[in-house]
């Protein structure tokens, strides 16, 4: 259990860097799609799937966002965390 909570601990403490980073660049798609996959390693695919567009939106030749918001829907369809996810497409 300890275990668990640090890495939940981490991710949290990943995602409030992330965000102050996005408040000083909020229209920097690298800085959104990390934010994106930071709420998406927590579970908050509504926040993820919001910083993925709007990563999108700033830079529409940057693949990643797009790649991370199909993975998004896809791991809120089939209701898998992002670490199950990661293993069952061999990531």
């Amino acid at each position: 259990v300890d275990t668990v909570a640090s890495k939940d601990d981490e991710g949290v403490s990943a995602k409030n860097k992330t965000k102050k980073a996005v408040e000083l660049s909020p229209k920097n798609s690298y800085l959104l799609n990390n934010l994106g996959m930071c709420f998406l390693e927590l579970h908050e695919y509504d926040e993820a799937e919001n910083c993925f567009n709007l990563s999108i939106k700033a830079d529409k030749n940057h693949e990643n966002p797009v790649n991370n918001l199909a993975d998004c829907n896809k791991m809120r369809a089939l209701g898998l965390s992002y670490k199950e996810y990661c293993l069952l497409a061999g990531r």
